[in-house]
């Protein structure tokens, strides 16, 4: 019996080794899918009428850049969380936290498809809606 006991310990912390093994987390649109090239299609905001600049959006899994003719306009870093457009309910945003361009952190609300990228600052409150259409 005492030959045993190492031996069911061992078969004990073998099998709760086992349970605990988790797979990798799959990819999220959330965290994946924003990742790439982006560049502007539109640009609603009724205070600046006008044609849609020339302008494109990088994002890697932390950081982002924008460009306005081929120009870094401004970067920095993002996270995940909600935004609250013209203090309406919330919903998934992204802050913005510029490291050049010296803007303050803003929250953005974004809604996110394989293809299209919209980043709304609040368009019912004259604020800007800007859409994008991911680049090859």
């Amino acid at each position: 019996m005492k030959h045993l006991r190492p031996t069911l310990f061992l078969l004990f912390v073998a099998a709760l080794s086992l349970t605990n093994c988790k797979k990798d987390a799959e990819p999220t649109a959330q965290t994946d899918g924003l990742i790439g090239t982006w560049e502007l299609v539109d640009r609603q905001y009724s205070c600046l009428p006008g044609p849609t600049p020339n302008e494109t959006a990088v994002f890697t899994a932390t950081g982002f850049s924008f460009y306005e003719n081929g120009q870094l306009k401004s970067s920095g870093t993002y996270t995940f969380g909600t935004a609250t457009p013209c203090q309406s309910t919330p919903v998934p945003g992204l802050r913005f936290v510029y490291t050049s361009g010296s803007i303050e952190p803003l929250n953005v609300a974004y809604t996110l498809t394989e293809d299209e990228l919209v980043l709304d600052q609040g368009i019912p409150c004259d604020a800007p809606r800007t859409t994008y259409q991911r680049l090859p």
